[in-house]
């Protein structure tokens, strides 16, 4: 039996990354094999007094990983990477990445990084997900072991993700003790450029497509059954802004963060990122308006905008909160 990766996409849409002909039967053997290593960690960890709360978090993520490889293997017999689950993977580990410079300016240990990252991660990831089902109620099952052998989850909302990403990371400050803003500076940059990076699964996958035009520009899409219309490539319209926006607040993040207020990273990022979702829904297809001008989605990040500006004045009025 031959191992194939591919990256799939919807639409029926297929293109080859690699394939490979190393056999099933050592796959498999590979992962069951990391799997039982993990657990003899964990042992030892345990033996030796060293298992912490955080090693266990670690090591249970591992083992779920590991195991649902396994899984693919023995019941699917291969392995599918799909392009938006690749380019959120991708997302998250740039900013894993980018985000450990910052921990020593802002003042953050690297373990409660790691620990609130994740987790903000999963639960966002999940949310994203309920809010679309909950908006969408045809989209299919809220989640179905299934659908990873064929469509996989069929949509993602962003503000579900952001909804249950924020209110994750307020309780995981909570729970590490740590200034509620200070963890927000630090994550908000990040979850910009995860976010940029997203979208490019967005415009492989080929949802959260643009308006129909009639002629080509740069990386725009040909509708599909129609062979003289085209769609703006909004999704590459927020990837540009979602990395700037990440640039900017990294930057200010890098330098200026003891000159500044905590809480002045997460209002300038909702502002940039309200601005940036009032933009692509220009260019965005949808049939919702409200007050027979407006998408939903602007009159909401008009609000958001609007908050974070009185925000940022509030805490510019205060002494500078540690």
């Amino acid at each position: 039996m031959l191992i194939i990766v591919i990256l799939k996409d919807k639409k029926n849409m297929y293109s080859s990354l690699f394939a490979t002909n190393v056999t099933f039967l050592p796959l498999a053997i590979i992962f069951g094999s990391a799997i039982l290593l993990s657990i003899i960690y964990f042992i030892i960890l345990k033996t030796k007094g060293l298992l912490t709360k955080s090693r266990v978090v670690e090591t249970i993520i591992i083992l779920v990983v590991l195991a649902l490889f396994l899984w693919l293997l023995l019941y699917m017999g291969h392995i599918e990477v799909r392009s938006y689950g690749l380019l959120l993977v991708i997302g998250f580990l740039a900013a894993i990445f980018t985000g450990f410079p910052l921990l020593k300016k802002i003042g953050i240990s690297a373990n409660d990084f790691f620990d609130i990252i994740i987790w903000t991660f999963l639960i966002g990831l999940i949310g994203c997900r309920i809010v679309y089902f909950v908006i969408t109620p045809d989209s299919g099952q809220l989640f179905d072991f299934n659908i990873l052998r064929e469509d996989g989850i069929t949509g993602l909302s962003f503000h579900g993700g952001l909804i249950f990403g924020i209110t994750m990371l307020i309780t995981m400050s909570v729970i590490k003790k740590l200034p509620v803003l200070k963890v927000f500076d630090l994550i908000v940059p990040l979850a910009a450029l995860a976010y940029g990076i997203g979208r490019i699964g967005c415009y492989l996958n080929h949802c959260c497509y643009g308006k129909d035009i009639d002629h080509h520009i740069f990386g725009a899409l040909k509708k599909p059954f129609f062979e003289d219309i085209w769609q703006y490539p909004v999704q590459l319209y927020s990837t540009v802004m979602g990395i700037t926006i990440f640039a900017v607040l990294y930057f200010i993040a890098f330098k200026y963060y003891d000159k500044i207020k905590s809480g002045t990273i997460v209002f300038l990022f909702f502002i940039l990122m309200g601005i940036e979702r009032i933009i692509m829904e220009i260019f965005r297809y949808g049939e919702a308006y409200w007050f027979d001008r407006f998408t939903p989605a602007q009159v909401i990040s008009a609000g958001i905008i609007f908050i974070s500006i009185i925000g940022l004045f509030i805490i510019n009025r205060k002494k500078r909160i540690e």
